[in-house]
């Protein structure tokens, strides 16, 4: 009897150091999840810091106004002219005409140009 007590006292300081072990585990996982997780997010905020810089930048080098910025943005957020047009309280036609000044100082012919143009990082820092 005295032997059982003793295999089940050293078994309970097993199963106890393994509940300890895998406390320490977790915890470990837990903190490399949180650190991922706030890097992942650094990341992604330094890239859309960039994107702003590399887009301010191709703005001031091909003359793009501030009212073409803004229409800029409104399209490459999904909005069609009649809805830009609303939105900055123009035409429509004024819009289309801000797009194709827009198109003339990129040199380009359509959205994706366009924005491809605006984003394009040339190696030149502002």
């Amino acid at each position: 009897m005295n032997n059982t007590l003793q295999s089940i006292h050293q078994l309970c300081q097993k199963i106890d150091s393994l509940f300890a072990e895998n406390e320490k585990q977790s915890v470990l996982l837990d903190t490399i999840q949180t650190y991922t997780s706030e890097l992942y997010i650094r990341l992604k905020q330094n890239k859309k810091v960039e994107r702003q810089a590399l887009f301010e930048h191709n703005c001031k080098k091909y003359f793009i106004t501030n009212k073409e910025k803004e229409i800029i943005g409104l399209i490459e957020s999904g909005y069609f002219y009649k809805e830009i047009a609303l939105k900055i309280f123009v035409s429509r036609h004024t819009v289309k005409k801000h797009i194709q000044n827009i198109h003339e100082k990129l040199q380009v012919n359509n959205f994706a140009q366009m924005l491809h143009k605006i984003y394009e990082d040339t190696g030149v820092s502002s």
